[in-house]
């Protein structure tokens, strides 16, 4: 015991003796001018090459990146929320344990590169998309960045000890003034992935009049009525194997890079059937786009973790709200 005072806590003791200063890190965001307050504005991300570390994929194919937000659950989200199995609170039926947001999307240049705006103090993740938004390549982890901090990376998955190439010219995306992220086509800005607002209603619109009543097709009803934590169709979706995702798994902290379009849109048979006739007769291309972003954001249920969301509840005022970004 070196101190015990029983009017003065000793629990925290505060070195009082002298020390040199430790290493001045620089910042990786420029100090304001001392009568100036720090703009809270977004923070900027270059890419390179998206095809330094995307075996398979050719020159070309990659069109756009997409910006996701996987949405943390809060202690009191948490407390009030109903689970499912080891998620605190239900988002999905053993796919992704997060909720999603989309921020919307960057161009892809030819020869790969891509200087964008990302929007700070959030986890956000990268996913390479084809000119029909599917995902050819995601990012599985993520990162956060400061307002105003400049970040690069090299490539796609690329091997964290390898330098960037020299290159005798200036890459494409440099050529001209950072980009601001865009909405997707169907969007008005950033929102949640909600199954019932995005998926559903296209559903009710072009596919129970075959997968609905007393005898669907294929024995696949895709009506939305609430069962249990979901609903009907997304059970069936989930259940008969008709979109793949990246199944979450608990107990390993590993997170090893997959080979491109491992699992997500390209896929899913659900996918390849709304792209033949008679399924694809009348979908719009802005509602294909709300498909495919759903199966490559995981396959998430929830967009909220708001209100009640066991069947039980179905009467209830706060029974499975809409989430503010989502509308």
């Amino acid at each position: 015991e070196i101190c015990r005072d029983d009017e003065l806590s000793c629990y925290q003791p505060m070195p009082l003796r002298p020390r040199p200063m430790p290493t001045v890190i620089t910042p990786v965001v420029g100090d304001p001018a001392p009568a100036e307050v720090p703009e809270r504005g977004p923070a900027t991300m270059f890419l390179q090459d998206v095809y330094q570390g995307l075996p398979g994929i050719e020159r070309g194919k990659v069109k756009y990146l997409r910006v996701m937000e996987p949405m943390n659950l809060t202690w009191d989200q948490a407390a009030c929320s109903e689970g499912c199995g080891l998620q605190a609170a239900a988002v999905s039926m053993g796919a992704d344990v997060a909720i999603k947001k989309v921020h919307g999307i960057a161009t892809v240049h030819e020869d790969g590169s891509a200087f964008f705006t990302v929007p700070a103090e959030k986890n956000v993740f990268f996913q390479a998309l084809d000119e029909d938004f599917m995902e050819l390549q995601r990012m599985k982890t993520f990162i956060n960045l400061m307002p105003g901090e400049q970040r690069s990376c090299e490539g796609c998955h690329e091997v964290r000890r390898k330098a960037p190439a020299l290159k005798g010219s200036i890459p494409m995306a440099l050529a001209d003034p950072v980009e601001a992220l865009r909405p997707q086509p169907g969007d008005t800005g950033p929102r949640a992935v909600h199954y019932e607002t995005d998926v559903q209603p296209i559903l009710d619109k072009y596919c129970i009049k075959c997968h609905g009543g007393e005898k669907p097709k294929g024995d696949l009803v895709l009506t939305g009525e609430p069962t249990g934590l979901w609903n009907v169709s997304y059970q069936n979706l989930l259940k008969k194997k008709l979109v793949s995702f990246l199944e979450g798994g608990f107990g390993s902290a590993n997170v090893p890079a997959e080979p491109p379009m491992t699992f997500g849109s390209h896929q899913s048979k659900l996918v390849d059937r709304i792209r033949q006739d008679p399924c694809n007769a009348d979908l719009k291309r802005e509602e294909f786009i709300r498909i495919v972003t759903w199966i490559d954001a995981n396959v998430p249920y929830y967009g909220t973790h708001k209100g009640k969301k066991n069947a039980q509840h179905k009467e209830a005022p706060d029974f499975r709200p809409v989430p503010l970004v989502g509308k």
